[in-house]
């Protein structure tokens, strides 16, 4: 099955943190946010993508190293492919995260943000634009609107996913403005 996501790629060894989890419950998952929030600093978005699966992700632009940090941290293990075992065109690794539609399934939906009360980083205003136009993502607090920059572009991504499903040779990637 085709489908569409947003890579947590930017430029310079520069990443935001995605992760998915699989068959989980959702205390578990919000649990598991929050620590990340307070523990990182960072602010945590959760979303679900179908029952019991969901999304996490942060707009807030980290290096490379700190985002396999904080995946190393996370408390529940599942389905996940690490990031560390994806690339394009042997660069530094990276993560997709499903926005679109999948077969029956709708775009993800926005659970709950968890804003860290320390957080200093700058955020990525293209990824959080493509993340609340398709998933309906709140406004994020007026103390916190002049943080998000124009860095670079959101990178599309077009993939194929469910049981079986044998990758792209070369994966198509898609810059958005």
């Amino acid at each position: 099955m085709l489908c569409f996501g947003v890579t947590n790629r930017l430029s310079y060894g520069l990443r935001l943190f995605f992760y998915e989890y699989d068959n989980v419950d959702e205390f578990d998952v919000l649990e598991d946010a929050n620590f990340l929030s307070q523990a990182f600093d960072i602010d945590v978005y959760v979303l679900r993508s179908s029952p019991r699966n969901y999304h996490i992700l942060s707009f807030d632009i980290l290096s490379f190293q700190q985002v396999d940090q904080i995946q190393n941290w996370t408390a529940i293990r599942g389905d996940y492919i690490n990031g560390k075992d994806v690339t394009i065109d042997g660069g530094l690794p990276h993560n997709t995260l499903r926005v679109g539609s999948k077969g029956r399934k709708k775009p993800p939906e926005f659970l709950k943000v968890f804003y860290a009360k320390n957080n200093k980083h700058l955020k990525s205003a293209g990824h959080f634009a493509v993340w609340k136009n398709l998933c309906k993502l709140p406004e994020p607090p007026e103390h916190l609107k002049n943080r998000f920059v124009l860095y670079r572009y959101a990178m599309v991504s077009l993939y194929k996913t469910g049981i079986g499903a044998k990758p792209r040779e070369k994966p198509d990637v898609y810059r958005v403005r």
